[in-house]
């Protein structure tokens, strides 16, 4: 888990975005901050532990992917935003 400072810092400066963690298999380890469960189709409880290749389309999963690989490779944070 992320310091919570820079949790608290992303959730502030994103108050209405659905924000999740996930593993290097790409599955949601939690979601931050989940307020909208229509924008995904499930409730935050629901999100831990589903790979976002279920809950995403595939060109979504691909970029989720390719900015994963390279956070996880790297070992550096990584930005991304993507609409609903």
């Amino acid at each position: 888990m992320p310091d919570a400072r820079v949790v608290a810092a992303v959730l502030a400066a994103y108050p209405d975005a659905s924000v999740c963690l996930i593993d290097r298999e790409l599955r949601v380890v939690e979601a931050l901050n989940h307020v909208d469960p229509a924008r995904w189709g499930y409730a935050s409880r629901d999100l831990v532990g589903r790979p976002h290749r279920e809950l995403l389309g595939e060109d979504e999963f691909a970029r989720v992917r390719f900015y994963a690989n390279h956070a996880f490779a790297s070992g550096e944070p990584v930005r991304y935003e993507m609409g609903f």
